[in-house]
């Protein structure tokens, strides 16, 4: 990622202490520990090395509650470990997190995640959505980015991106007579994404949905007709 041109400034002769200024993509990035490397040579690279452990430990906390609400039935026990080589990841957020055949984490929404509650709804929304194209193969969904994105509606009730307007709306449709509502254990929770009571909350809403792609993927029609 080229981020142009900066300047290395002194604060003062002698002091040692010197700054650069960073464009404003990586605002968010302000107040992370980094490691700074050195990389010497005939070009010299000064590289800076965020510490986003606790971005991935979100996305972690947030696999082993998604996996725990819904566990794989082949499986002897449930699998809690994170498969992060599934995944695009990038520093902001992708427009679409579902888009092509491996989802997309942003760290940066990883960062929002990790942090004191009450938490960002987009962030939350992107995130599941990722996760939840990830789980799908384990569940025997097909319909890996349409589950996905159906499951960060019905934590939040956020479409993810404008291509996941239709699922989302056959969602509320289908949930609503089953007297089932979308975000409201997540608002009920103050916001909290790493709260054990939204999850638990949210758990009938979930498996809702997995019963429903699960029976689209036996009679297709069914999602045709809705």
């Amino acid at each position: 990622m080229d981020l142009g041109v900066r300047q290395i400034r002194s604060s003062g002769n002698g002091s040692g202490s010197v700054e650069v200024t960073l464009p404003s993509a990586l605002r968010d990035l302000v107040g992370l520990p980094c490691r700074i490397t050195l990389r010497d040579g005939l070009r010299p690279d000064i590289v800076l090395q965020p510490d986003l452990r606790p971005a991935r430990a979100a996305f972690t906390a947030l696999w082993r509650h998604l996996a725990t609400t819904l566990p794989d039935p082949l499986a002897d026990a449930t699998t809690i470990d994170l498969p992060i080589t599934r995944f695009a990841l990038r520093l902001a957020p992708g427009a679409d997190p579902c888009e092509g055949a491996d989802p997309v984490l942003g760290w940066l929404d990883g960062l929002a995640l990790s942090g004191p509650a009450p938490h960002n709804p987009q962030s939350l929304a992107r995130c599941v959505a990722a996760l939840g194209h990830a789980r799908a193969d384990a569940l025997g969904v097909r319909d890996r980015a349409g589950f996905g994105a159906a499951c960060a509606y019905a934590l939040t009730a956020i479409v993810v991106h404008p291509a996941r307007e239709e699922i989302c709306g056959i969602l509320d449709f289908a949930l609503s007579g089953r007297g089932l509502l979308t975000g409201q254990s997540f608002a009920n929770a103050g916001e909290d994404a790493q709260a054990p009571g939204f999850w638990h909350a949210s758990g009938a809403v979930l498996r809702a949905v997995t019963a429903l792609f699960l029976d689209w993927n036996r009679q297709p029609g069914e999602h045709d007709m809705l």
